[in-house]
């Protein structure tokens, strides 16, 4: 089993952020289902808003991975056309980054709180 490497929120230490960050990271799972629901062939209807919503609440709560993975699915989606299918790299690389700040949110917010 290899160990996943948390990704931080560059506002992590930030406590005015910590309610946002909290509420961002607490929806992960659900946008990680409709993205890998997507992948199996039918867009999933919440694809297009989860990848809209990590794009801009990614960058806000300081997850800008999250926010740029997003940014390049929903351009080539929405703008050049491509399916899911054809995007399953870059989704499965946003999918992963959804799952390290999931794994830092647990690991280090938690305990702290």
């Amino acid at each position: 089993m290899s160990t996943l490497e948390p990704l931080e929120s560059q506002y992590a230490s930030d406590p005015d952020m910590d309610e946002l960050i909290d509420m961002f990271v607490a929806r992960l799972p659900i946008q990680i289902h409709s993205m890998r629901e997507s992948l199996k062939g039918d867009v999933h209807p919440d694809f297009v808003q989860s990848v809209h919503q990590l794009k801009g609440t990614g960058a806000l709560v300081g997850f800008d991975p999250i926010s740029q993975s997003a940014a390049i699915i929903q351009r080539e989606y929405r703008e050049v056309g491509r399916s899911p299918a054809e995007l399953r790299d870059e989704i499965e690389r946003l999918i992963l980054l959804c799952r390290r700040a999931r794994h830092w949110a647990r690991s280090c917010r938690t305990s702290s709180g």
